[in-house]
């Protein structure tokens, strides 16, 4: 994800969503570890804590983002976004 690409409001959401779901999550496991099983755990626990269907959905869009940007830099050799498809269905 380029920075230069986002206004500074999206920017200041997404450091939001980073900073309050992403990183507490995540933050001890390196990004080849974090397996759709994980992010549908982590989905369900989001939903369960009482966030709108619209804040999850923004989360794990958010994170697959960041797998994307994996893939595309090379960092990743693949990601399989089983847990964002079904992020976008529980509306």
């Amino acid at each position: 994800m380029i920075p230069q690409n986002y206004k500074p409001s999206t920017l200041h959401s997404y450091l939001g969503i980073v900073e309050k779901h992403i990183r507490p999550e995540f933050e001890h496991m390196a990004m080849q570890a974090i397996s759709p099983a994980e992010i549908n755990s982590f989905k369900a626990k989001m939903l369960r804590s009482g966030l709108s269907p619209k804040t999850v959905k923004n989360t794990l869009n958010l994170l697959g983002k960041f797998f994307d940007d994996a893939v595309k830099d090379s960092r990743l050799r693949y990601f399989t976004d089983a847990g964002r498809r079904k992020a976008q269905n529980f509306e």
